[in-house]
């Protein structure tokens, strides 16, 4: 716009220099007029080739502030990608590591539960140790001894099966308990406290105390009747199946 005003301004001048001359009466004449049309020529063709300079410089320049824009987009983008990258790799890295610390939490639990789980039946075994009872009777020698966790407790005298009648040998487990038991087989023989662990064999308390220390009975283990009252009492207390009754020799 500046340059078309000039070219404007210009013809502007040399058309009101033409009217001033002839105002003052200089007739012009037809080489001057020529001349002056040649010039006028001569100067719009230059003012034209300024202007097309110009203009191509322009677009030269409006072609290196796009491409610079472009680049700058360009870069912008790359730079943008880069950090969506960079933010999506470090949201999987925190979510790989929060799922790490989960797996080692619930791994860290189940390995507590699992040590509470075993220091529980630790300490279930080792009660039922102290509370286990343990009554070994040695036929050969008519004594019962009586442990509980590992410590004699008692010491007796007892009666076993007498010739022509067997006690059974081996290891057993209380199976049935009454505080008296009438034997049907033997015409009602009265049988306190007695602790069952074969069928009708029994250890039971006896009023027969003077035959105790050798065999007399008809396959029981007879005791003192005090004796068998501890012994039924101490199965009570600590459970059946954590007795064992073990008959030898």
């Amino acid at each position: 716009m500046g340059v078309l005003k000039f070219i404007i301004v210009q013809i502007t001048v040399s058309v009101f220099c033409a009217f001033v001359v002839n105002a003052q009466g200089n007739p012009f004449n037809i080489n001057t007029i020529s001349k002056i049309k040649t010039d006028e020529k001569q100067f719009l063709s230059m003012i034209y080739n300024d202007h097309e300079k110009y203009l191509k410089s322009e677009r030269i320049r409006k072609k290196k502030i796009q491409a610079e824009q472009e680049e700058i987009l360009r870069l912008k983008k790359i730079a943008y990608e880069a950090k969506e990258r960079a933010r999506k790799k470090r949201e999987i890295y925190l979510a790989k590591k929060e799922q790490e610390r989960i797996a080692r939490e619930k791994e860290y639990a189940r390995l507590r539960e699992e040590r509470i789980h075993r220091e529980k039946e630790e300490e279930k075994r080792q009660e039922l140790e102290r509370r286990r009872v343990v009554a070994k009777i040695d036929v050969s020698k008519q004594r019962m001894m009586v442990y509980k966790g590992g410590k004699l407790l008692y010491k007796w005298k007892v009666s076993t099966g007498k010739n022509g009648y067997h006690t059974p040998r081996g290891e057993f487990k209380p199976t049935y308990m009454q505080r008296m038991h009438y034997s049907r087989k033997y015409n009602n023989s009265p049988m306190p406290y007695s602790v069952f662990f074969k069928g009708g064999y029994a250890v039971h308390g006896t009023s027969h105390v003077w035959k105790l220390g050798r065999r007399a009975s008809h396959g029981c283990i007879r005791l003192h009747t005090s004796n068998a009252k501890k012994f039924y009492h101490l199965i009570r207390q600590n459970g059946k199946s954590n007795t064992e009754i073990k008959i030898i020799n």
